[in-house]
């Protein structure tokens, strides 16, 4: 027999009770909207987020594994860079 007590506790219950939390709801819709204007391709929203970033003069940090460059300059960024 364990002796060591179960990490679930006692007055917790397997069953899910589903609710309607309408802050989910909007952002499940937003995310159906933006992910349907990039064919549901997760990268390449990804990128078109880093491209505006860069093209608006944000500083992007890159994903750990990402190579360190940043996408080619657009006319934005040679403006927001002085050069």
């Amino acid at each position: 027999m364990n002796s060591q007590p179960s990490a679930r506790p006692s007055n917790c219950s397997d069953e899910i009770i589903p609710f309607d939390d309408p802050i989910v709801a909007e952002v499940r819709r937003a995310r159906r909207e933006i992910m349907a204007e990039y064919g549901g391709d997760f990268e390449a929203m990804a990128r078109d987020v880093i491209k505006n970033q860069y093209a608006e003069g944000h500083d992007v940090a890159p994903a750990p594994n990402a190579p360190r460059t940043p996408p080619p300059a657009t006319d934005a960024t040679r403006t927001n860079s002085g050069g």
